[in-house]
């Protein structure tokens, strides 16, 4: 999980792990400068990550603008996430999630 160095540097590294995720923080101290773009979409702030995906075997990684309100999810290959994909995984969890007849996405 890469923060560049930003907002979330403490916050989602600590979430995820509560959640019991294994999590190899990178770019977390918020007193140094942006590691990097700020864009998470750039191929600058998504090889990083991928690369230490791949390395660790690891189910997916993250990386984040320096205020925490954009990311980018790498999968297990270390390929982007295109962010159309991910929110149809999310309805698909809320709909899954919602009493029988009580699903709706708004």
């Amino acid at each position: 999980m890469d923060s560049n160095n930003g907002a979330t540097s403490h916050v989602i590294g600590y979430v995820l792990n509560r959640l019991g995720a294994k999590v190899i923080l990178m770019k977390q101290d918020p007193s140094k400068s942006f590691a990097h773009s700020p864009l998470p979409t750039d191929s600058e702030s998504i090889e990083p990550v991928s690369n230490q995906v791949r390395k660790e075997n690891a189910s997916l990684g993250f990386v984040f603008d320096p205020d925490g309100d954009r990311f980018v999810i790498v999968d297990d290959k270390g390929r982007q996430v295109k962010g159309a994909h991910y929110l149809m995984l999310m309805a698909t969890i809320a709909l899954l999630d919602a009493p029988p007849g009580k699903g709706a996405v708004v």
